[in-house]
């Protein structure tokens, strides 16, 4: 009975640390970055973006994202202003994550339908510590009428 009550303590005990450490660890991750997107919800053009990440582990992290974008139009070759802005969970371990979730690009300054929401899937690199560079690859899924295109994207970034 001593031996199972001292591997009871001696797992809680280890446990308990464990959740400690994974607490510490995520705390010093970078939660906030601006990054530079090229591609991707700005088809033909570029935007500046605010982008907040809640981790739920080492593993797992919510990211949100806000900025304006500078783009042109593909048939009209118009400037075309906007807001884009995503919602996505990334897995991963250490510093490379998977990427899923939803994107888009509020238009304004243009008198063009609204642009729905598109699947958002990528890889990212993002680092351990604070004040670091990080970058995602991506692609969306852009509907048009009869067809669907997936437009690829980069961002460039700074974690702080």
């Amino acid at each position: 009975m001593k031996t199972i009550n001292f591997i009871f303590l001696l797992f809680l005990f280890t446990s308990l640390y464990s959740q400690d450490k994974d607490e510490q660890s995520i705390n010093n991750r970078p939660k906030n970055g601006f990054l530079l997107n090229v591609g991707g919800t700005d088809i033909v053009g570029f935007s500046l973006q605010y982008e907040y990440n809640h981790f739920l582990s080492n593993n797992a992290f919510l990211s949100f994202g806000t900025g304006v974008s500078k783009s042109k139009e593909i048939f009209s070759n118009d400037d075309i202003y906007g807001v884009p802005y995503h919602a996505t969970i990334n897995y991963g371990k250490k510093r490379l994550f998977g990427e899923f979730g939803l994107t888009g690009n509020f238009y304004y300054f243009r008198d063009i339908e609204a642009y729905p929401l598109q699947l958002h899937i990528g890889f990212r690199f993002y680092p351990l510590n604070k004040n670091k560079i990080y970058f995602k690859i991506y692609g969306i899924t852009f509907f048009n009428n009869e067809e669907a295109l997936i437009l690829p994207g980069i961002h460039l970034g700074f974690a702080f």
